[in-house]
């Protein structure tokens, strides 16, 4: 039996709306992808921690390890992006892949690979300051 669940936030779509050949008459849906409670807005622009980690991806040398802190300072939100890479990667290139993709451009650090603190369990990729 299916469980009918509300305001989830899960971000996913719908498949198909027809009965299915079982008999089941519940909407089918995709894999959830994302859920909108993660979206962080910076500058006017609105992005998932998931859309990071893709554009790190396509940088060669970077690590799968990563953090997103965001520093408050009266009202204005900076973003840096730390990154565990080999050598030879720079923040700057980091920054202007990320600013490319995602339409600001943030701080990019780069650290050792395994230097980066680990969390229990899930990953802890949004960390948040105040000044």
């Amino acid at each position: 039996m299916p469980i009918i669940r509300y305001r989830t936030h899960d971000i996913t779509r719908i498949v198909s709306r027809e009965k299915c050949a079982c008999g089941r008459t519940s909407l089918r849906i995709d894999r959830i992808t994302g859920r909108t409670d993660d979206m962080l807005i910076v500058k006017g622009v609105n992005f998932y921690p998931r859309q990071v980690e893709d554009a790190l991806k396509e940088i060669p040398g970077v690590a799968d390890e990563f953090q997103i802190v965001l520093t408050e300072h009266n009202g204005m939100t900076d973003v840096t992006v730390n990154v565990e890479a080999e050598p030879g990667v720079t923040g700057h290139t980091i920054a202007k892949h990320l600013k490319e993709r995602l339409g600001f451009l943030p701080k990019g650090d780069v650290f050792p690979i395994g230097s980066l603190p680990r969390s229990e369990g899930k990953a802890k990729r949004v960390i948040r300051q105040s000044l």
